[in-house]
């Protein structure tokens, strides 16, 4: 059976306005691992093929949910407990997420996400083979006792803090090909970077007698040796961020002081609701107010920047987040209101809800001159009108969230190649129709490493291990070319 041509865009519909767009996760990552095409049309872009990212199976049904308040006393109880700002909120948003699904139900015929490579059981012993079900593909692999959840844990929390801090010292270069260590240490807290325009991989040696089995196949691509895959142009800083202190404001120590960012994006460590519940959360959220105030403060771009932070729908994350950019003298100008929904099209709990809310959202803050291209709109104070957009993605494994470079350059560090917006937004490879103009970018809190971008955290090499990825057509698109 042949194989279907990987995607050259994550996007699935977006309408001309992108107001509304259907993006497909695991190939928004995957395109992520490759550097953003700066070439015209016509031209054959560098390494094609694009490896695939190991992925749960496609959500079917919404989830079971808590039945809702049978009464209107019941209901008004139960609301008399949630914040007003957060009441405020969902009355703003649930009506753009009821109309945007009816666009795409009257405009998207199609499937609502791109087939997954996902580890399943052949049901014939040792052999390995592609199948198609429910119009998405699998691969299977014959059962081991090895797990996802046996993953390697490249540090704790303990070990980031009591190692070496390089604080202000150049990045640690790697070099074409494979890169190998001896321990973990010679790279916490150390700016790594790949320089070069194609990936490379770093080698670092496992504690056990033998590598963690990738997901997919069982196999150990070199023995004893726990494997990651580093993008083109990447450089990546595993490492705990610390609040900021007197003698240094910047929480990210290893970072320069020179290094200032045009975008900078951030997943916070939001507590969940079990954490909300015990001692724990007051300092938890105490501390991490300085630390993303701090975070902003000393490394946006102060003439132009983009901080898009992640929110949960509690009304404190909303509060925190807003305040640590106001802080840092930021502007909110967008919100990105990702919902999640099922293959089928529903999202994957109900939209009004009281128990569970089927969306998160993207909060978008900029310096006060930068502003988008596509809204000039301001309000008479002189602050600028937010925009929503919403963006549906059916959910994959937990903690994996859309990866929106391609979304963020295109809307705000791109230009058009002369074709209208109309026939942009149409034949939908949109990155042979805009010319992406080079920015730096961080990202904060990452679980995986974007081409391009610097990236940050304890968990920052999570989804780069070659565990994750089906590796078939990796080598080959990497001998493409050597330019960028």
């Amino acid at each position: 059976m042949s194989q279907p041509q990987a995607p050259r865009s994550s996007i699935i519909y977006q309408n001309v306005s992108r107001s509304v767009i259907l993006i497909d996760i695991p190939t928004s990552i995957g395109l992520a691992q490759r550097l953003p095409h700066r070439i015209k049309t016509g031209e054959t872009p560098l390494d094609e093929d694009v490896p695939a990212l190991l992925s749960s199976d496609p959500l079917q049904d919404p989830y079971p949910n808590p039945p809702e308040p049978s009464s209107t006393v019941a209901r008004n109880r139960l609301l008399r407990q949630i914040p007003d700002t957060q009441l405020e909120l969902s009355r703003v948003v649930e009506p753009l997420i009821d109309n945007a699904l009816q666009e795409l139900k009257e405009k998207h015929g199609g499937e609502w996400c791109f087939p997954r490579y996902s580890r399943i059981s052949s049901g014939t012993g040792t052999k390995r083979r592609m199948r198609m079900r429910e119009g998405f593909r699998h691969r299977a692999s014959k059962r081991h006792q090895e797990s996802s959840d046996e993953e390697p844990v490249f540090s704790s929390k303990n070990e980031l803090l009591d190692g070496h801090v390089s604080e202000n010292e150049p990045p640690l270069v790697l070099a074409p090909g494979v890169n190998q260590f001896p321990n973990l240490s010679t790279i916490r807290n150390t700016a790594v970077q790949n320089a070069a325009c194609t990936s490379t991989i770093l080698n670092i040696k496992s504690d056990s007698k033998e590598e963690p089995s990738n997901l997919r196949t069982g196999h150990l691509p070199t023995p004893n040796y726990i494997s990651i895959n580093i993008p083109a142009k990447s450089t990546f800083l595993l490492t705990h961020l610390r609040a900021p202190m007197p003698s240094n404001p910047n929480p990210i120590l290893s970072l320069s002081s020179g290094n200032k960012f045009d975008l900078i994006v951030m997943d916070p460590p939001w507590p969940n609701r079990s954490v909300r519940r015990s001692s724990h959360y007051r300092e938890e959220t105490d501390s991490l107010q300085p630390l993303l105030e701090g975070i902003l403060k000393s490394n946006i771009n102060p003439r132009h920047s983009i901080v898009a932070m992640w929110t949960t729908n509690s009304s404190k994350s909303r509060s925190m987040a807003s305040n640590a950019m106001k802080a840092a003298g930021l502007h909110l100008f967008e919100e990105w209101i990702w919902v999640k929904s099922t293959a089928k099209g529903q999202p994957v709990s109900p939209v009004a809800g009281l128990w569970r809310k089927p969306y998160e959202i993207l909060i978008l803050a900029h310096t006060e001159k930068h502003t988008s291209p596509e809204d000039e709109t301001s309000k008479g104070n002189g602050s600028c009108e937010i925009r929503r957009r919403v963006i549906f993605a059916v959910p994959d494994i937990h903690s994996r969230k859309p990866n929106l470079r391609e979304v963020i350059e295109d809307l705000f560090f791109s230009a058009p190649t002369g074709q209208s917006e109309e026939n942009d937004a149409a034949e939908g490879d949109r990155e042979h129709e805009r010319q992406i103009r080079p920015y730096a970018a961080l990202e904060v809190f990452a679980r995986n490493l974007t081409a391009g971008w610097w990236s940050c955290g304890d968990e920052v090499l999570r989804f780069n291990w070659k565990g994750w990825w089906d590796e078939s057509g990796r080598e080959r698109g990497e001998e493409k070319g050597t330019g960028c």
